[in-house]
């Protein structure tokens, strides 16, 4: 029995910063939408939002991230993996320029569907490792060569000959093996404790000032040095680092509701509100009073169903 295809709820096309492409027709079912995203601009922050049936993936490789999950903003960082289930309203709340990630939506089989071909023994096992992981965040950086490895061969090996199906078939099996095993390892050993802990204080209090010399000297590097080992840490300079947490506690802020624009603004140390609007739309492709107008209507549209 072969099963319908699924409908994604939203537009998910190649452009020329995402490359998104469907595994469906090579009789992979479990995976509707599979891509990469490589911006070189900010983009709009999407609407709140979930996959019916499916649980979605999100390696980040470049770049500092908003998630929002199930009422809650967490910062993925690159390496890590974000997991949401098929029934938690999420998103990325900010898509800074420079961001790279890669990404996929897993159907999760019912019934007579197969998976992958897999005996039903390991079928069982995989599907019950992977509902299991939504809610959590971890170290996913040996993902990437399993990313790599899908798209090849996708490009690379031509539609009709006899081995494409089951070259990605393996692929994708090694792809979902490798994340449950990297969800269940011990956290890696931080190189440098001191910068770690820098980029948890700017997380929960982005308002402070965070002048680059005294940075270095609590990490205990030299101002170029830090420079260069944040940057590849988050994928942004301290600054722009300190703006992204600022507008992810923002978007918390205006979908709680309670609080005017220029409050906001003050509290997290925006120059003025017109400074606090002009970054809030660099980074989310809209205005703050925009945003928390359409984050109110959603959030009634939710309560009515």
């Amino acid at each position: 029995m072969r099963r319908a295809r699924i409908k994604l709820g939203f537009d998910y096309s190649d452009t020329p910063e995402r490359k998104v492409v469907s595994l469906e027709a090579d009789g992979i079912a479990c995976v509707p939408a599979i891509g990469f995203d490589n911006f070189q601009r900010a983009w709009k922050v999407p609407e709140v939002h979930y996959h019916p049936e499916c649980l979605e993936m999100s390696l980040c490789l470049r770049g500092s991230l908003g998630f929002e999950f199930r009422g809650q903003t967490r910062t993925l960082l690159p390496g890590n993996v974000a997991v949401s289930g098929p029934d938690d309203p999420h998103r990325f709340s900010s898509y800074p320029k420079r961001l790279s990630k890669y990404w996929f939506l897993f159907r999760i089989p019912t019934g007579r569907f197969p998976l992958l071909r897999l005996p039903a023994r390991e079928k069982r096992w995989l599907v019950q490792e992977l509902t299991a992981l939504p809610g959590r965040m971890f170290n996913g950086e040996r993902l990437e060569l399993c990313f790599q490895r899908i798209f090849r061969i996708y490009d690379s090996v031509p539609a009709k000959s006899p081995e494409r199906s089951l070259l990605l078939r393996n692929a994708v099996t090694d792809l979902l093996v490798r994340i449950v095993e990297c969800s269940k390892s011990p956290p890696r050993q931080e190189s440098n404790a001191r910068l770690k802990s820098i980029l948890r204080e700017m997380e929960e209090h982005p308002e402070r000032d965070y002048r680059i010399a005294e940075l270095a000297a609590r990490a205990g590097v030299s101002p170029s040095n830090l420079m260069k080992r944040f940057k590849k840490l988050t994928g942004l300079p301290p600054h722009a680092f300190c703006v992204t947490q600022r507008i992810a506690k923002a978007t918390e802020m205006l979908r709680q509701g309670g609080r005017s624009i220029t409050s906001i603004a003050d509290e997290l140390g925006f120059a003025s509100s017109q400074h606090f609007a002009t970054s809030f739309k660099q980074a989310t492709g809209v205005v703050p009073k925009r945003w928390k107008a359409a984050s109110t209507s959603h959030a009634k549209e939710r309560n009515r169903k």
